[in-house]
């Protein structure tokens, strides 16, 4: 049952990346909220979890978006893993916190993407790189993780992954 919700919540996510995210296009940059999700759930959750649910992401992005297949698997899996790694040792519970995971996240995917693009598939230049990971994508994905963020504890988003992890704690206060 747990697999199915899984797959059920990557599924919609998916489907809201896909549909809904180009409405909120600022400055030819569209909210990734793939990768907010990931880094949330990395927060959140352990690092498997989040490399998993992140590599599957990854996974149907390249499927159905992109031109290469494994670039998103290889790299929204590492940016989870590595945040949900990161989130053992250091504090996830407030906002400052929360705008600091998508700073380095954002910057990660970014740079793990640039090079895997520059060293397997095409040759882009290290200015192209450096514009791509210090983009407005940052501030876009800041702004809606503080969305999500401010809504945790009445979104579907939270309890539903804390349901499918089977966590009985979880307080939705």
């Amino acid at each position: 049952m747990k697999v199915i919700k899984n797959l059920l919540f990557i599924s919609v996510a998916f489907i809201l990346q896909a549909s809904l995210m180009p409405v909120f296009e600022y400055n030819n940059v569209v909210p990734n909220f793939i990768l907010v999700l990931v880094i949330l759930i990395g927060m959140n959750f352990n690092k498997y979890t989040a490399a998993v649910n992140g590599a599957v992401f990854g996974l149907l992005i390249d499927i159905f978006f992109s031109p290469a297949l494994g670039v998103n698997t290889l790299v929204l899996g590492a940016v989870g893993f590595i945040c949900g790694s990161a989130s053992e040792y250091l504090v996830t519970d407030n906002l400052l916190s929360l705008i600091l995971y998508m700073i380095a996240g954002t910057i990660l995917y970014n740079l793990f993407s640039s090079i895997v693009i520059r060293v397997f598939i095409d040759t882009i230049s290290i200015r192209y790189i450096f514009s791509k990971i210090f983009s407005m994508e940052i501030i876009v994905n800041i702004a809606m993780a503080i969305m999500v963020f401010l809504l945790k504890g009445r979104t579907f988003i939270y309890s539903f992954i804390n349901e499918i992890e089977g966590n009985d704690e979880y307080d939705e206060a």
